[in-house]
């Protein structure tokens, strides 16, 4: 009988370890932070708000590199880029090593280029633009060396990110969104109708999308279209208040004045 009840252990002993390996892994799972949707409810139809974890990362490492660089150090958006370290000492060895390898990357294929009018860095703000956190693997991203090396840089750096300072953008991003809603409940309307009669030009039908990071460019916010998208800095005292109910619309104006333009 002892031998009977130790034959029976041994075959029970993979799904035993079967067991706890399930049950470790699921306690991975409820221990780490859970990434919330990137789209931000909003009280105004006019537009949809996000926080999209790779865009936030990208416009981060692009500021970054650009500041260290002496071309945008002064610029009063990104006076605290710099500074915005907290919880990288604490980071292993091999996130700042990957963090370095994408700042090296930025610094030498995307820090010169305008992101607001170069025609390749707007195309990675689209195609990253929406995208939450899912893993950047489709085809698009290897169609050529560029595309690739910033895929490469970004998934180097989303671990030390993820871990240092990604909980804190969003947050910020989100309380922004937060502290104008009062705001655009009270004159989004009407300033949306100012502006179409402004330019003799409709509003758009469907939300325009804005994301919104922690850090942008040196203006704080730029606008693209064909698709319209903008992009907003949450980060920044110049956008508290009122000055980012401005800022927001400053930007959504660009898109009817960029349309006139295109119909003369």
């Amino acid at each position: 009988m002892a031998v009977a009840n130790r034959g029976d252990a041994s075959s029970n002993a993979p799904r035993l370890l079967s067991v706890i390996a399930c049950a470790a892994l699921l306690a991975a799972c409820a221990s780490a932070p859970r990434e919330r949707p990137p789209v931000i409810p909003a009280p105004s139809p006019l537009f949809e708000f996000r926080s999209d974890f790779w865009v936030n990362l990208h416009h981060f490492l692009y500021a970054r590199s650009r500041v260290r660089q002496g071309m945008d150090a002064r610029r009063p958006a990104l006076l605290h880029v710099a500074a915005d370290t907290a919880g990288f000492g604490a980071l292993p060895d091999d996130a700042r090593r990957g963090w370095e390898r994408a700042l090296a990357v930025y610094d030498t294929v995307l820090s010169r280029r305008d992101i607001t009018f170069d025609s390749a860095a707007v195309e990675l703000a689209y195609a990253l633009a929406g995208r939450g956190a899912e893993p950047l693997d489709a085809a698009w991203w290897r169609a050529s060396p560029l595309r690739e090396r910033v895929r490469a840089a970004l998934e180097d750096a989303a671990p030390a990110y993820r871990a240092a300072l990604w909980a804190r953008h969003d947050s910020a991003n989100r309380a922004w969104v937060a502290e104008h809603d009062a705001l655009l409940r009270q004159y989004a309307d009407t300033l949306a109708r100012q502006l179409a009669r402004t330019y003799r030009w409709p509003w758009p039908g469907e939300p325009i999308p804005v994301e919104v990071v922690a850090f942008a460019q040196w203006a704080g916010a730029y606008a693209v279209e064909h698709p319209s998208l903008l992009t907003l800095q949450s980060v920044y005292e110049l956008h508290r208040g009122t000055l980012g109910l401005e800022q927001l619309f400053h930007e959504a104006s660009h898109l009817l004045m960029d349309s006139v333009d295109a119909a003369m």
